[in-house]
């Protein structure tokens, strides 16, 4: 709150704002900080003081350096935001904290190094210059239409132009027809008081005002605005894939744009909005510590962390700004580009020394998945619905066979869920998953016909091995054949995404969630799913086999041109069939040993052997019966 002591008043004159600064160098513990509010007015000068104060008191709350330099950058980026009216509405507040800051920039030395304080520093301090000379130019015009007026006076009362009637300059006439006129009210009273010094007695019509050009404002309907070019970009997208991944995908950071430089017709942005647009969106926190009622805009994440620059909050990483926010942003573009709405290429590169590291992933240690398939769910749990507390029932369902294929075969997660009984072929007595998306053999299909895949490169046969197979893989395909299925983990039910997508690595990934950070199973931050293919890679790599065959295994792309496509397309050669089915490691005995012991004790009737044909009933909310 503004309080007295920060509004002082030389004798008659106007009020001065004044706040000590704790000061982090020199021999003195504090600076003060005094300026003129720029009146002499009472209630004026309380109204500066709360804006004013309103930016200096989290540069007094700073504890050091870095906290203040956060509140300045902060503070700057809110400043970018005013629009050009803003600016001239705020210009005294905006030199303000520009005479603030410019005393603060010695005591932090490292800001003339970081080219992100640099950047918002120069727009704010040339926006304000900008705004300073337009109202120069604006007092200039005020004083030459003054001196016009005068001499205009001067001019009648002489007589010396008696055969000539002034008039006023018109709206096509004005130089200044476009802008809005601040002295038209009396301007029309200056040349009604001229008296009309023709010789004639017939009165000289007053010229009839200009009606004012009116622009076609763009409807939200009309295709006008880049909201608009946006929805009809998502249809695009739309027909293309057969769901709506372009509004997940590009939505979000789109939205964002919007929100930060407004909605507007493409042709109509700037180089240097599109040049903001690139230096705030590193600034987008994550979704840590962010409060549940800000929601999950962009931009209203950003807005809190302007808002609140000394709260903790984690930037994004490197991979999430280039992958999620250039990628997403850059293909709207592009698509505005190849239908001509816009010329300008927005240059899409900004990545800041803030913003976090992507974590690299590990394989895991021979511990961590030992202690995994110790748990009930592999040898012996209470029932469908309480996998993880020990008990007498073997469950060979979808999270069983799930965890076990990624051990053992280095498939990504959203592989295993969509599975059908036909994908599991053998050859020569070796088994393997066909994860091609159709049977090149049987002549071509629609492409809704074909299987979503990752990528091209993802379409592969896949070893099964023979672990597997010992603890009945082919056994649970028969059955489910029998039993009518056509998927092999009939059990498993997707997670429909809101643009229409199926997720199947929605069951183990929430399970494996589960396990690191409730169970404190694995407790490496750099382990995840997706490390059992770092630990397929390595077993491979212990076999020394040709590059090609380990990316084959992995759904790897290989080779960036022609020479890479000939060949197999994406088989395995019987040899190396055998060999990779072949591993034998010290993991996987001991992973045989842990396994195949609730196995043996299932065909004793010691367990009792369950294979789900159908997903567990959901739990029913309570109701309430009053």
């Amino acid at each position: 709150m503004a309080r007295s002591s920060h509004l002082t008043r030389r004798e008659g004159g106007r009020y001065y704002l004044q706040i000590r600064l704790k000061a982090f160098s020199g021999a003195s513990s504090s600076r003060l900080v005094r300026y003129s509010l720029g009146t002499s007015d009472y209630r004026t000068a309380r109204r500066a003081l709360a804006d004013d104060l309103t930016r200096l008191v989290p540069l007094q709350n700073a504890t050091n350096l870095a906290e203040r330099r956060e509140a300045v950058m902060a503070q700057l980026r809110m400043f970018r935001l005013d629009a050009p009216s803003e600016i001239m509405d705020k210009l005294e507040r905006r030199r303000a904290y520009e005479h603030v800051v410019r005393r603060l920039i010695d005591e932090m030395p490292a800001l003339d190094r970081d080219p992100i304080f640099n950047e918002l520093w120069m727009n704010f301090c040339e926006r304000n210059l900008s705004a300073e000379r337009s109202l120069k130019r604006t007092d200039d015009v005020s004083e030459a239409y003054e001196a016009g007026r005068a001499s205009a006076w001067r001019a009648a009362r002489d007589r010396r132009f008696a055969a000539l009637t002034p008039h006023p300059p018109t709206p096509e006439t004005s130089p200044f027809a476009t802008e809005p006129d601040i002295h038209a009210s009396s301007a029309e009273t200056a040349w009604s008081l001229v008296p009309t010094l023709s010789t004639t007695s017939e009165q000289t019509p007053s010229p009839t005002p200009t009606a004012p050009i009116e622009l076609p404002v763009a409807s939200s309907g009309g295709g006008h605005l880049m909201g608009d070019y946006f929805e009809r970009f998502l249809d695009d997208e739309r027909k293309r894939h057969g769901d709506d991944r372009a509004r997940s995908e590009t939505g979000p950071i789109v939205a964002f744009m919007l929100d930060l430089l407004g909605n507007k017709r493409p042709a109509a942005y700037s180089h240097e909005e599109f040049r903001t647009l690139n230096l705030e969106i590193p600034n987008i926190p994550t979704r840590k510590n962010i409060p549940n009622a800000i929601g999950r805009s962009l931009h209203a994440r950003y807005l809190h962390a302007l808002n609140n620059p000394l709260t903790p909050l984690e930037k994004a990483t490197k991979t999430t700004i280039r992958n999620n926010y250039h990628s997403g942003l850059n293909r709207f573009f592009g698509w505005l580009h190849a239908n001509g709405l816009m010329t300008i290429k927005p240059a899409l590169n900004m990545v800041t020394q803030q913003n976090r590291a992507s974590l690299p992933r590990d394989s895991f240690d021979d511990d961590e998945v030992l202690a995994i398939l110790r748990l009930p769910l592999f040898t012996g749990c209470h029932s469908h619905e309480r996998i993880w507390t020990e008990g007498k029932y073997l469950i060979q369902g979808s999270l069983y066979w799930t965890y076990l294929i990624l051990l053992l075969t280095g498939m990504r997660p959203g592989e295993v869920g969509p599975l059908a009984l036909d994908d599991i072929g053998e050859a020569d007595g070796l088994a393997y998953l066909d994860l091609r998306p159709f049977d090149a053999r049987k002549g071509r299909v629609t492409l809704a016909e074909m299987r979503d895949l990752k990528t091209g490169a993802s379409a592969r046969i896949v070893p099964l091995h023979p672990l597997l197979i010992e603890l009945g893989l082919l056994d649970h395909r028969d059955h489910m054949r029998k039993l009518g299925k056509t998927r092999l983990l009939p059990d498993l039910e997707p997670y429909q995404k809101p643009d229409g997508r199926m997720r199947w690595s929605q069951a183990i990934t929430k399970s494996w969630q589960y396990l690191k950070n409730q169970k404190k199973i694995v407790t490496r931050q750099d382990v995840t799913l997706y490390s059992t293919r770092h630990m397929m890679a390595d077993m491979i790599d212990q076999l020394r086999l040709p590059q090609r065959t380990r990316d084959r295994v992995l759904g790897h792309s290989h080779a960036a041109n022609a020479a890479g496509n000939y060949g197999r397309k994406g088989l395995l050669s019987t040899s190396e069939l055998r060999e990779i089915t072949g591993i034998e490691t010290p993991l996987i005995e001991a992973m045989r040993g842990i396994l195949m012991l609730a196995k043996e004790r299932a065909d004793r009737g010691e367990l009792v052997l369950i294979r789900p044909e159908r997903p567990p009933a959901r739990r029913k909310k309570a109701q309430d019966v009053s």
